[in-house]
């Protein structure tokens, strides 16, 4: 009797393992697969800086946090902010609720982006939109959702804009509506 029951446990110990093990490999192979979906890395409070082949700072980007995908070079911010430097002059402040870095050279932003020249010498104003592609390279920023520029004496309204930042230049593409009052200081 006693042999009996001993290896009455060994078959149901068997047969448990053998159950398992037949429930957890597919869990595993699903786990395997979602893998490219997970982040490589999270960081939160980061400031990154970019320099040019002469060691000048062209690019500093800050955000609440980042993550960086396995498999892809895209990274997602929370919050970025970012400041376009010619050395040590800023010439550029842009901030957005997210954004997504792509390969290191294309910086696409959503979300209440705001875009101000940090120059002294322009007159003070904010460029807003809902979706803003910053071309880090080239320095050319482009969105084609509504635009809206306000100073302290003009409001100018687009849709579509083509922004070269190296040249202070902006393209409207449609429906640009402005007022500027030259009273206004």
């Amino acid at each position: 009797m006693r042999k009996r029951y001993i290896a009455f446990v060994f078959g149901v110990v068997a047969m448990i393992a053998f159950f398992t093990m037949d429930i957890f490999a597919p869990v595993e192979k699903q786990t395997n697969q979602n893998d490219a979906n997970e982040p490589e890395f999270i960081v939160s409070g980061i400031s990154a800086e970019y320099f040019n082949a002469q060691g000048q700072l062209t690019q500093q980007i800050d955000a609440e946090s980042a993550r960086q995908m396995k498999n892809t070079q895209h990274t997602f911010f929370q919050k970025p902010s970012m400041i376009l430097s010619d050395g040590e002059i800023p010439e550029w402040g842009i901030q957005a609720d997210e954004g997504i870095l792509e390969d290191n050279k294309t910086l696409k932003l959503t979300g209440h982006v705001r875009i101000v020249p940090l120059s002294t010498v322009q007159p003070a104003y904010t460029l807003s939109t809902s979706s803003l592609t910053v071309d880090l390279q080239q320095e050319i920023a482009e969105t084609q959702d509504l635009v809206l520029i306000e100073g302290p004496a003009t409001e100018l309204k687009a849709t579509g804009m083509r922004l070269l930042l190296k040249e202070e230049k902006a393209t409207f593409l449609s429906d640009v509506r402005g007022r500027h009052d030259p009273v206004a200081h």
